[in-house]
């Protein structure tokens, strides 16, 4: 059973702060905008679902395989990464 955390909830409310952020500078429903809003949802799933998606085993190009589980404070670690970290940096560097 998922338990829904202040870190999950804050994830949640940044995701759509972003959003209507996107939407509103976009100057309504446009096509880049909703682009912009779907890709804010892989890092929402690796907040949300750490647990689930560190137990996922793929084959890799060349032969390798994934077979052991990744930490799922890493997982949600690249969650933030990518909804906070990512952002902030370009913003800087930009």
């Amino acid at each position: 059973m998922m338990t829904v955390s202040w870190s999950k909830l804050l994830a949640l409310l940044l995701v759509i702060a972003f959003a209507i952020t996107g939407f509103m500078q976009a100057g309504g429903v446009t096509i880049g905008a909703v682009k912009s809003s779907l890709g804010l949802l892989v890092p929402l799933a690796l907040i949300w679902f750490p647990e689930e998606l560190g137990q996922v085993t793929l084959p890799l190009a060349r032969g390798g395989n994934v077979d052991t589980a990744t930490p799922p404070v890493l997982i949600s670690l690249a969650g933030w990464f990518l909804l906070v970290g990512l952002p902030v940096a370009i913003y800087f560097w930009g």
